[in-house]
């Protein structure tokens, strides 16, 4: 009977040994939501020791805080359960044992995620615009929330009257705006009105009915107007920026900074600064470390534009004040098609230019200096309004041997204004005209008579499209052996 009982005995035990390492293969087939990292992180919030809470103030928060805990188990006892509890024990054990230090690890390292991802949020109001738009530098973590938006003395505002009109001021107290839409007092939005806000004239002028910004509203008897005003940005100030030349617009800056490949931190070469439309575009894309050296002929032109980037808060620099790691823009007033971009070393050091921008009557005069400013792999770009430019410019950059894909576009905007119109809706499709309409009267609106309507959002193409603007080239200098440039 006992070798009887002893042999039933290890029947079980093998029994449930097997049935125990069914259910861990059961385990690990089941599937997980979460990755392998996801899951050692989970063991590490399990087995991770108590920590002492972190002081106030402190960027460390709690690890539960960020990571995922694993959730509680339905059934107390159960066997997947029990099975996952020994094997993380066993795990924790056999890490005690190998190296004392190691049961600390997993909350060191909950602590530098949790630190790093604190560090990782910007303190409200740190971050400042490449270009403020202000004389004075905006308040960064001193500022209260919303602080910064609001409309103060001195600064350049777009009062926004319809999409097709714009017009910039200066904000300044005691001053005002009038136009179609009434009488507008600077006063009633310094430090009142934010950014974007819709502002109503105080007097409406008699000769005019009509309400400003796409609208009206009625006061007593008579209508009064409104306006929007905005923030200055690159693309709104080429919509209202005082014209001393020729300038580019939205859709050709936006395909020469992207097609320049232009990033923080890069140097960039322009000729000529002109309006200083592009030049606005140019330092935003490489702002904050980023440098930008234009270049004008014209010394009237130069001088304002050195004004209005110093009106805008732009970081204006002069010869000698360049230090490294910090950007800027240099405006030099300097013929670049007579003379050449400076190589001398007291603005840049040659081949150091990461891009180069022309917009010159004869671009092709300079491609032997952009040569030698740019680096291997720098970008060039011509703009020029007549394709006879064009070719002369391709021709010398082709017989300088060291560009490559060159390529000339012209770009083309189509805008569609997007307005509500009235649409008269046919209830039986195919429906035929009438017999009067056959002898010559109005069969398009006999058609419609008496069919139901609509309004709709409708996309209508606009009938303001400008056409041809100039047409922009294209390169990259690359380095070719001396065997690649001897054959060309």
């Amino acid at each position: 009977a006992s070798e009887a009982d002893a042999m039933a005995g290890e029947t079980e035990a093998e029994l449930n040994k097997l049935l125990e390492e069914e259910e861990v293969e059961e385990l690990e087939d089941l599937p997980l939501e979460e990755d392998d990292e996801d899951a050692e992180e989970h063991e590490m919030v399990v087995e991770a020791p108590q920590q002492p809470a972190p002081p106030a103030g402190s960027k460390k928060r709690k690890a539960e805080d960020v990571l995922p805990v694993a959730p509680e188990p339905e059934e107390e006892g159960s066997p997947i359960t029990a099975v996952a509890e020994g094997d993380l024990t066993t795990d924790a054990k056999a890490a005690d044992q190998d190296d004392d230090h190691e049961h600390d690890a997993p909350s060191e390292v909950v602590e530098d995620l949790v630190e790093e991802e604190g560090d990782a949020d910007p303190a409200p109001g740190a971050a400042t615009a490449a270009i403020p738009w202000r004389r004075d530098q905006p308040p960064s973590s001193s500022a209260a929330p919303g602080e910064d938006s609001l409309i103060r003395d001195g600064d350049l505002v777009v009062v926004y009257e319809r999409h097709d009109r714009m017009k910039a001021h200066r904000v300044s107290r005691g001053g005002r705006v009038q136009n179609r839409y009434g009488i507008f007092e600077f006063d009633d939005w310094i430090d009142t009105v934010h950014y974007g806000g819709v502002v109503r004239a105080k007097q409406f002028p008699k000769k005019d009915a009509e309400g400003g910004g796409g609208g009206s509203k009625k006061t007593g008897g008579g209508k009064q107007g409104f306006v929007y005003v905005l923030r200055p940005s690159c693309e709104l100030w080429s919509l209202v920026l005082p014209h001393r030349t020729q300038i580019l617009y939205i859709a050709d800056i936006a395909t020469v900074v992207a097609q320049l490949r232009l990033s923080p931190g890069m140097r960039v070469l322009e000729s000529g600064t002109g309006s200083g439309s592009l030049t606005h575009a140019l330092y935003r894309a490489v702002a904050p470390s980023g440098e930008v050296f234009t270049f004008e002929y014209h010394e009237l032109r130069s001088i304002k534009a050195r004004e209005e980037f110093q009106e805008h808060g732009i970081d204006l620099k002069a010869k000698g004040e360049r230090v490294e790691g910090e950007g800027g823009v240099w405006v030099e007033q300097r013929d670049i098609e007579q003379l050449g971009f400076p190589t001398d070393g007291e603005l840049y050091d040659e081949g150091s230019a990461d891009a180069v921008f022309l917009d010159l009557p004869g671009p092709w005069k300079c491609i032997p200096s952009v040569t030698r400013c740019l680096k291997v792999g720098g970008m060039v770009c011509s703009f020029s309004p007549c394709i006879e430019q064009v070719q002369k410019t391709l021709q010398v950059m082709n017989d300088e041997g060291v560009y490559y894909r060159m390529r000339t576009m012209e770009i083309l905007l189509r805008p569609y204004e997007v307005r509500t119109e009235r649409v008269n809706m046919l209830s039986e499709p195919g429906l035929a005209l009438p017999q009067d309409a056959k002898a010559g009267g109005r069969p398009d609106a006999m058609r419609f008579e008496g069919q139901p309507s609509e309004t709709r959002m409708m996309a209508v193409p606009s009938v303001d499209v400008r056409g041809h603007t100039g047409y922009l080239t294209f390169a990259q200098k690359v380095k070719f052996s001396e065997k690649a440039a001897e054959q060309k």
